[in-house]
């Protein structure tokens, strides 16, 4: 059994959203395969975590609803951020880190200790330093269809080591 944290500042089960969906389908996946799954999201004053698996930063506190920009202002100072990463990682015994994007996921920031496998999981190609910076940081890049692999290659990105995994569903 290993122990996977995903990382999802807007994570919550009963969130509306297709990626939050498809975090929660893949949490359930690693459940039935044995493995023990965890989120990592941003603390959100009034929405409290509803299961101990979902574990909230309180270095990162963000409004409802979470904007891009609240993220970006919220991280201009990481460091107590990543400490706070590193310090639940290490306390959970975490093998494999997944940040779900590269802002919204803090994939960008390569919070991963040298030691826990790190994975960028890829749901849209950006142009932007963030997302070169979090392919970087990454161990693993797995965009979340072949159309994004495609994409990728088009837009000149070396794609050669990444592995597809593609959106779970919360169905049998």
């Amino acid at each position: 059994m290993s122990v996977i944290a995903f990382c999802l500042l807007t994570y919550a089960p009963d969130e509306p959203a297709g990626i939050e969906r498809s975090v929660a389908a893949l949490m359930e996946g690693c459940r039935q395969l044995g493995h023990r799954p965890l989120v990592l999201t941003a603390t959100i004053p009034g929405h409290p975590a509803k299961s101990p698996d979902i574990i909230p930063l309180r270095s990162l506190v963000l409004p409802r609803p979470i904007m891009g920009k609240h993220i970006r202002e919220a991280l201009d100072h990481p460091a107590p951020v990543v400490t706070e990463l590193h310090r639940i990682l290490r306390e959970r015994e975490v093998e494999v880190v997944c940040w779900i994007d590269a802002l919204w996921g803090l994939g960008y920031l390569g919070a991963a200790p040298d030691d826990i496998r790190s994975v960028l999981m890829v749901h849209k190609i950006r142009k932007d330093d963030l997302f070169e910076d979090a392919i970087a940081a990454a161990d693993l890049v797995c965009p979340i269809s072949d159309y994004l692999l495609r994409e990728a290659t088009a837009a000149g990105l070396d794609t050669r080591t990444w592995r597809l995994i593609p959106n779970a569903l919360l169905s049998p």
